[in-house]
């Protein structure tokens, strides 16, 4: 796709396999340029491979939880981001992730797309995720473990725009290993489904349900 900075960024949902193997191939590259010079060249940022990986996840209505500049919902067409930081391209501006403005079971699938970290209160955070889900409804979280993100945001420091506008305060994590997290949403009941690697094994995307029995 042809980036033009005077236009709303889409995201493409699918790749050619000739892109993909090209990411592959300057992988090293992708890693210490900024996500525009990275576009400019033709090749996939870093940022943009975990919203390719969770658009095979999305169904219905969705609410993107930590959105930043809203790129999953304006590419995938049908649904809302939130943020409580004001990122360029957000739909709804809170105070507070576990006081979502929306009525019980208005989303087909909620999405915390490395945001969930950075959310001090993530269990009750979850808890709302879970109310504002339909019967059945799924939750997609996409999350690096502690290790990669420490190495990660030393790397990318210059480049994140996320450590220089908002910063790390106290109570937010790194990451979670998959054990934490799958502790995590037991704990605001969800049934925990799958998960599954990506991007050399880097990242890690979860899936969960809805559980009905109880909030």
């Amino acid at each position: 796709m042809y980036f033009n900075e005077n236009t709303i960024y889409r995201l493409e949902k699918k790749r050619s396999p000739f892109q993909f193997f090209t990411d592959r191939f300057f992988f090293f590259l992708i890693c210490l340029i900024p996500s525009k010079a990275t576009r400019r060249i033709g090749l996939t940022p870093l940022d943009e491979e975990r919203l390719i990986y969770a658009f095979r996840y999305l169904k219905g209505k969705v609410l993107d939880v930590g959105c930043g500049d809203n790129t999953l919902i304006k590419s995938y067409g049908n649904g809302i981001g939130v943020d409580v930081y004001p990122w360029e391209g957000v739909d709804i501006l809170i105070k507070d992730p576990s006081d979502l403005p929306f009525d019980d079971g208005s989303f087909d699938t909620v999405t915390f797309i490395a945001s969930l970290n950075h959310i001090r209160n993530r269990e009750d955070a979850l808890r709302e995720a879970n109310r504002v889900l339909r019967p059945g409804g799924l939750l997609v979280i996409s999350m690096i473990n502690p290790v990669i993100s420490i190495i990660a945001h030393k790397v990318r420091y210059r480049y994140d725009p996320d450590q220089h506008e908002r910063g790390l305060v106290k109570g937010e994590a790194y990451g979670f290993w998959k054990c934490d997290l799958i502790r995590l949403l037991q704990k605001a009941n969800f049934s925990y489904l799958y998960s599954k690697k990506f991007l050399y094994g880097l990242n890690r995307i979860y899936l969960a349900e809805k559980n009905e029995d109880k909030r």
